[in-house]
């Protein structure tokens, strides 16, 4: 089965002076990034000249959802009693307890629209996600 896709390939700049490239493989409609590949620049070389059967390294992530359409929708809840300071744990907590079933609750709440209050109630505010087959 084919799958739309998107490839990066990076040359990052790494503190100790490797010289390597980066290969990245992302699902277009999952949207999730379910290869990396790392690669020595003169083995990229061979690959570009030629070379067959180059040794990488490489990490796989999110296969079970490769091929299925990404879905996201908002998700609004109403926060437990907490500190200031422990507020994003909390939001994190009970943003997985809000989420319906099949769907997964976003940890990132560094918006600035992601705590808020509504009728005096405080409130968080993040995104969740779920897989589906394609039609």
């Amino acid at each position: 089965m084919k799958h739309k896709a998107k490839l990066n390939i990076s040359r990052p700049q790494y503190s100790d002076n490797r010289e390597r490239i980066s290969i990245t493989v992302t699902d277009a409609d999952a949207h999730v990034q379910f290869l990396d590949m790392e690669i020595e620049l003169a083995d990229m070389m061979k690959c570009l000249t030629g070379g067959y059967q180059i040794d990488c390294w490489m990490e796989t992530r999110g296969l079970d959802v490769v091929g299925k359409m990404n879905e996201r929708r908002n998700l609004e809840f109403e926060m437990p009693e907490h500190s200031y300071s422990d507020r994003v744990e909390v939001a994190k907590k009970a943003a997985d307890k809000a989420a319906p079933k099949g769907w997964s609750a976003s940890g990132y709440f560094g918006s600035q629209n992601s705590f808020f209050e509504r009728d005096g109630v405080k409130m968080a505010r993040t995104t969740m996600d779920r897989w589906v087959k394609k039609a």
